[in-house]
């Protein structure tokens, strides 16, 4: 993992102080939060700019997905990728595609995202013979076959349940490596409602993975945020250990 940042404890804090609220119904509530299901929360972060507030700027899926944000990861991913040998890779939240355009992959490339919007539009300007987009949800829909699985982020934004029955949902077909942010500068994990954000370092509780295989660094917007590359078997083998 990258080194922890000199904030660890502060930030581990937070975390701590921001779960308190959350068990006695004072924590904050995006308005979003308020939408129906889990698409109808997803397709009005797009819609209204949530994830751009602050940086008019910013991409549709918010300033980490910025060109200058991911310089790293689209050097190191597809080094990695060809390293591992993957032939396929299924990017889940894939968003609005700002970053994975610029990435050279060998690798044939399915996006996935939970916005028809956000796939109507990577479909007309994006797609290929070796680049497809997909409208689905992670949790309990029907999952493409792919060797290798990107969720950037995506996790953050779920509850610890979905983000469970999205992992068991990625690993119900067979998979080598399973490609996961996780963020060391926290040492607590807690749990929020799908659709908004928190920081989750995968290698606590409720998660306690192990340490990843590799590590892609993924820090620019927030010291200690990492990609970690994980065997698909030590994820499962973390999900049943820690059911």
């Amino acid at each position: 993992m990258t080194d922890v940042p000199a904030n660890f404890r502060i930030q581990t804090l937070k975390e701590i102080v921001r779960h308190g609220l959350r068990l006695v119904g004072l924590g904050r509530r995006p308005s979003h939060l308020g939408s129906g299901n889990i698409r109808e929360r997803f397709s009005e972060i797009y819609a209204s700019g949530v994830w751009q507030v602050g940086n008019d700027d910013a991409p549709g899926s918010g300033a980490g997905s910025s060109l200058q944000a991911t310089q790293n990861i689209r050097t190191e991913l597809p080094r990695i990728l060809d390293t591992l040998g993957a032939e396929t890779l299924l990017d889940i939240g894939c968003g609005d595609f700002t970053w994975m355009r610029e990435v050279s992959l060998s690798q044939r490339y399915i996006g996935a995202d939970i916005v028809p919007a956000v796939i109507e539009s990577n479909t007309a300007n994006f797609s290929s013979d070796r680049r497809e987009f997909h409208c689905l949800d992670a949790i309990s829909g029907t999952l493409p076959d792919a060797d290798a699985v990107l969720c950037r982020e995506m996790l953050f934004h779920l509850s610890f349940a979905d983000a469970r029955r999205a992992l068991q949902n990625i690993l119900s077909k067979p998979r080598k490596f399973i490609l996961l942010t996780t963020d060391g500068s926290t040492g607590f994990n807690r749990d929020v409602d799908t659709g908004d954000f928190r920081l989750l370092n995968l290698t606590r509780r409720p998660f306690g993975f192990p340490t990843p295989a590799h590590v892609i660094d993924d820090s620019f917007v927030s010291p200690g945020r990492a990609i970690g590359v994980w065997h698909a078997e030590d994820i499962a083998a973390a999900l049943r250990t820690h059911a």
